[in-house]
């Protein structure tokens, strides 16, 4: 049922003529808001789509941003980056002991673990 009704929703979008001037003269995610109120279920399924897309295409862009500055300041010093150990795009990655994410830096679980598990020393050599 739904289906149907967003086909026929979207036939009277594309044989109206005003909405078609609309679609050519607005952002997309802004003819969608707008069509909201006349076309409900059309417009949420169009907007469940593009909301994502688009939030992912701006968090790209200042992440290229970002890294044409990196990639300067290292110009600019005279260093240079070994592209094989280059991490680009990862969501998290392991370094030196850390765990570096969206949500910060910590140290490795399994580095925790080990000095928590280490035995105490018992020895002067062994301290």
């Amino acid at each position: 049922m739904d289906d149907n009704i967003m086909k026929d929703d979207l036939v009277d979008l594309q044989t109206n003529d005003r909405i078609r001037m609309e679609f050519e003269k607005m952002q997309l995610d802004m003819f969608w808001f707008a069509q909201l109120q006349a076309f409900p279920q059309l417009a949420r399924r169009a907007l469940e789509v593009l909301v994502p897309f688009a939030t992912t295409y701006l968090y790209w862009k200042i992440y290229i941003a970002d890294l044409e500055t990196v990639i300067l300041r290292l110009h600019e010093a005279g260093l240079t980056a070994k592209p094989g150990k280059c991490f680009l795009g990862y969501e998290e990655i392991q370094y030196l002991g850390y765990v570096t994410n969206k949500r910060g830096i910590f140290p490795q679980q399994d580095k925790i673990t080990a000095i928590l598990d280490m035995s105490a020393p018992t020895t002067k050599k062994q301290l």
